[in-house]
């Protein structure tokens, strides 16, 4: 059947609490539209929960697995779980328009939505009504319910009729899927989707042993998981994005790639499910262009190594839409990075850590010839973070990273630019969502490479210098409201002449205010905090002091000492005398038995070094 472009089929649904005023709820739908069929449908008890989540899934997709479930107890309470009735409207002269919804502010046909706001108080308040707001939700509900979108229950159901058609029918894929094609009916009216690669042999192969992961890229993780029941497979691991749906009485694996993950630039993954295409009549797929750079990502970016079933695939579907392939991995990487950076697109690191991403950080500045000195990537929550240190020329250190590690980086040495222990900056500079900081150069080594591997170093006088220098160091950062968080022998350098510098501010938080985003992952200073939230910069040195100079006597005294050293006193103290009574702990004493240790350790390593040597 045929309707005029401006009818607009609808759903709604009147919940067991409120079918006591089921002929007043009749008549006021069909004053202003018409009725084309009426069904009453029941649902288990036991199962009633379950087909809620799949039939709310859309407009309750930001909530947690938890959260969800809670709600859904209390509707069920507030709208009962016995038989429910179905009506199938039309309304012949729609109209939309802003309308206040439980998610804000929404563009929705006020004809149906003001219904339904009328029914609502009619049946005394609440959610005991339920109606879709525009011709997507309509067609989602409509597939869900009858297992049928718009035009094939129109197929099946042609003209009117206002008397009660009963049924016993959960929602599509409830207990499974009978066939894959199942599945993907449901998702061609549910949701955006795309299945991103090996889709060649879909729908006739998708068996565990005729076909590996199903790799989809949907608009949510939380929709495609309570739309189809999908079960995840590694439950304690939330990163991981590997899924089971049942099809056929067996477990087939899914892999669900979502907006905002970082398995591609959000942008690209907009465009791939924006310009989708269907394949094979049933299934959505990139277009050829996404679908060459999309697996030449995958497989130069997302992969230890190319492997040849690869570079075969690439090159057929290269030559099919008038693309180029290069002859070797060189010349592919730049093909894709001229792709890349003609888009706009970034190279972004996967939510999911069991995704390889090495080369992604490289391929973002290939331009620069700076000599790479570390990588350091944290996930924190559902983001990451990330900072990269190169050596940019004799002076200068540049590093690139997340807004808020390279941010603090530029705040807290902004306020520590009058003192010797620091480096200095020399620029500061964002493009996008990548900060930049230029800072000098430190020539020095690790702390403790440094006293481990040079002989010269143990000596009384120098153990007293750069024990003075990390109290002055802490001094400082208290003076300033500073927590390091990271105060740490690998963040702690020394130079030739054994002066001490403290770097890597990244980390870093101010104790004069509370304001502002606070990342703690959970690997930092782990080996060194007194608890699991407790970073104390004195209680770090203590582990230092102990761990380095543990034998000797004068050190245990200190070690003790700042053990017990509460950061916050200090940090509150009006005038830090407090603190500066700990400075005259700079002169040490040693006795015999400490300048025999000290000598014995500049004995060991000059033996050391001279058996290497003979070697």
């Amino acid at each position: 059947m045929t309707l005029s472009n401006l009818t607009e089929t609808h759903l709604l649904i009147t919940w067991h609490n409120a079918t006591t005023l089921l002929d007043d709820i009749k008549k006021q739908i069909s004053d202003n539209f018409t009725i084309k069929r009426i069904f009453c449908n029941s649902w288990d008890n036991k199962d009633f929960l379950g087909n809620l989540v799949q039939f709310y899934a859309h407009s309750q997709k930001e909530k947690s697995s938890d959260d969800y479930l809670k709600i859904l107890k209390n509707k069920i309470a507030h709208c009962g779980n016995g038989k429910f009735y179905v009506f199938v409207i039309e309304d012949h002269t729609p109209h939309y328009d802003y309308r206040l919804t439980s998610n804000g502010e929404q563009i929705v046909n006020t004809n149906i939505f003001d219904l339904k706001t009328n029914l609502r108080e009619l049946t005394g308040g609440g959610h005991k009504i339920h109606c879709s707001n525009n011709i997507f939700e309509s067609n989602k509900d409509l597939t869900l319910i009858f297992h049928k979108n718009k035009d094939d229950f129109y197929k099946e159901h042609q003209g009117n009729d206002q008397n009660i058609i009963k049924i016993k029918q959960n929602c599509l894929g409830f207990n499974g899927f009978n066939q894959i094609e199942d599945l993907f009916y449901l998702l061609n009216n549910t949701i955006q989707y795309c299945v991103l690669r090996n889709f060649e042999c879909l729908p006739n192969e998708y068996t565990l042993e005729g076909h590996g992961d199903i790799d989809l890229l949907v608009e949510n993780l939380n929709y495609i998981v309570y739309l189809t029941n999908a079960k995840p497979v590694f439950p304690d691991k939330n990163y991981r994005v590997h899924y089971t749906i049942k099809i056929d009485k067996e477990d087939i694996p899914f892999d669900f790639r979502y907006l905002g993950d970082g398995y591609y630039d959000v942008n690209w993954q907009n465009e791939i499910l924006n310009t989708s295409i269907f394949f094979n009549n049933c299934i959505k797929t990139p277009n050829e262009i996404n679908h060459f750079y999309s697996l030449l990502y995958h497989a130069y970016v997302q992969k230890h190594t190319v492997k040849e079933d690869y570079k075969i695939r690439l090159k057929k579907i290269a030559e099919n839409a008038s693309l180029k392939y290069g002859n070797d991995q060189t010349e592919n990487e730049n093909i894709l990075h001229h792709f890349m950076v003609k888009q706009g697109y970034e190279y972004t690191i996967p939510l999911d850590e069991t995704v390889h991403f090495k080369k992604i950080i490289e391929k973002n500045y290939r331009e620069e010839p700076y000599k790479l000195i570390s990588r350091n990537i944290v996930r924190y929550g559902k983001k990451v973070y990330f900072s990269e240190v190169f050596r940019y020329d004799e002076r200068t250190i540049l590093k690139k990273g997340s807004p808020y590690i390279i941010k603090n980086e530029f705040e807290y040495l902004s306020l520590l630019k009058d003192y010797k222990y620091f480096p200095k900056i020399y620029e500061y500079s964002n493009k996008n969502e990548i900060h930049s900081i230029k800072i000098s150069y430190i020539h020095g080594e690790k702390l403790i490479k440094k006293i481990i591997t040079d002989s010269s170093f143990w000596t009384a006088k120098n153990i007293q210098k750069i024990h003075s220098q990390i109290l002055d160091i802490l001094s400082i950062l208290t003076l300033h409201n500073i927590i390091h968080r990271d105060f740490t022998p690998n963040n702690l350098l020394i130079d030739a002449d054994f002066n001490i510098y403290l770097i890597d501010f990244g980390w870093a938080t101010s104790s004069s205010s509370d304001t502002g985003e606070n990342i703690t992952p959970n690997a930092l200073a782990q080996n060194y905090r007194k608890s699991i939230n407790n970073f104390n910069d004195w209680y770090f040195y203590s582990r230092i002091a102990g761990k380095l100079f543990f034998r000797i006597t004068a050190f245990k005294r200190v070690s003790d000492f700042l053990s017990k050293a509460d950061q916050k006193d200090y940090l509150n103290h009006s005038d830090l005398q407090k603190l500066y009574d700990l400075n005259k702990m700079q002169t040490l004493q040693f006795t015999l038995k400490d300048y025999f240790i000290i000598t014995s350790k500049r004995c060991k390593l000059f033996y050391n070094k001279l058996i290497k040597k003979l070697n």
